[in-house]
């Protein structure tokens, strides 16, 4: 599936499959959407169009459209470097 080829109806009909697949939480944290708020977004691939999952708002907005997979691992390698005893700790860092 993919976000460019589909009608309003079969969005919502497609949004409604994909929180009954993923039980109504973000595929990135896990948290459902508040109630009253606004429901999770739909995740796509920026270069297919290609339907990867639900996110949340804060998910999704945290989610560069140019991220990639090999990135995102760099991004989690520079941020446990940087805990408590790490080289930040140590004055080289924030």
């Amino acid at each position: 599936m993919t976000t460019a080829t589909l009608t309003r109806a079969e969005s919502k009909a497609a949004h409604d499959r994909l929180v009954a697949l993923h039980g109504n939480r973000c595929s990135i944290c896990g948290r459902p959407p508040r109630e009253g708020g606004r429901r999770l977004d739909v995740d796509h691939d920026h270069k297919t169009g290609r339907v990867r999952g639900l996110l949340c708002h804060r998910c999704n907005r945290g989610l560069p459209a140019w991220a990639t997979a090999e990135w995102l691992r760099a991004c989690a390698d520079y941020l446990e470097a940087h805990t408590p005893g790490g080289i930040a700790q140590h004055g080289r860092g924030m």
